[in-house]
Protein backbone atom coordinates (compact mmCIF):
# COMPACT_ATOMS: atom_id res chain seq x y z
CA UNK A 1 0.00 0.00 0.00
CA UNK A 2 2.57 2.79 0.55
CA UNK A 3 4.55 1.81 -2.43
CA UNK A 4 1.52 2.38 -4.33
CA UNK A 5 0.46 6.28 -2.51
CA UNK A 6 4.38 6.84 -2.89
CA UNK A 7 3.73 6.33 -6.74
CA UNK A 8 7.52 6.27 -7.38
CA UNK A 9 8.35 9.81 -5.98
CA UNK A 10 11.44 10.92 -4.53
CA UNK A 11 12.96 11.31 -2.41
CA UNK A 12 11.59 8.96 0.24
CA UNK A 13 12.04 9.49 3.80
CA UNK A 14 10.56 6.78 6.40
CA UNK A 15 9.88 6.52 10.19
CA UNK A 16 9.00 3.54 12.39
CA UNK A 17 6.76 4.09 15.60
CA UNK A 18 6.07 1.61 17.93
CA UNK A 19 4.38 1.07 21.37
CA UNK A 20 6.46 -1.26 23.19
CA UNK A 21 7.08 -3.63 20.03
CA UNK A 22 10.65 -2.43 18.86
CA UNK A 23 11.48 -5.79 17.25
CA UNK A 24 8.07 -5.49 15.01
CA UNK A 25 8.80 -1.97 14.39
CA UNK A 26 12.66 -2.43 13.16
CA UNK A 27 11.13 -5.46 10.98
CA UNK A 28 8.44 -3.11 9.76
CA UNK A 29 11.64 -0.72 8.64
CA UNK A 30 13.65 -2.93 7.49
CA UNK A 31 11.39 -4.32 4.94
CA UNK A 32 10.18 -1.06 3.77
CA UNK A 33 13.94 0.42 3.79
CA UNK A 34 14.80 -2.77 1.23
CA UNK A 35 11.19 -1.46 -0.98
CA UNK A 36 11.38 1.78 -1.22
CA UNK A 37 14.88 3.38 -0.73
CA UNK A 38 14.47 6.10 1.41
CA UNK A 39 17.60 9.23 1.58
CA UNK A 40 16.81 9.01 5.64
CA UNK A 41 14.81 6.67 8.16
CA UNK A 42 14.14 7.80 11.76
CA UNK A 43 12.97 4.64 14.63
CA UNK A 44 11.10 6.03 17.57
CA UNK A 45 8.70 4.95 20.50
CA UNK A 46 5.74 6.47 20.50
CA UNK A 47 4.19 8.44 23.92
CA UNK A 48 1.96 6.56 26.28
CA UNK A 49 -1.08 8.27 25.35
CA UNK A 50 -0.54 6.57 21.73
CA UNK A 51 -0.18 3.55 23.30
CA UNK A 52 -3.06 3.44 25.69
CA UNK A 53 -5.16 4.12 23.39
CA UNK A 54 -4.06 1.81 19.89
CA UNK A 55 -2.96 -0.73 22.50
CA UNK A 56 0.78 -2.10 23.42
CA UNK A 57 2.27 -3.63 20.44
CA UNK A 58 0.93 -1.22 17.73
CA UNK A 59 3.68 -0.19 14.88
CA UNK A 60 3.17 2.43 12.05
CA UNK A 61 5.23 3.48 9.32
CA UNK A 62 5.35 6.94 8.42
CA UNK A 63 6.27 8.51 4.56
CA UNK A 64 6.84 11.49 3.31
CA UNK A 65 7.89 11.73 -0.69
CA UNK A 66 9.03 14.15 -3.37
CA UNK A 67 9.76 16.98 -0.64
Amino acid sequence: LTEKQIGGRTPVRLASLHANAPEDAQLVLNEAIEKLNPVETYFSEVSPVIGANAGPGVVGLVYMAGM
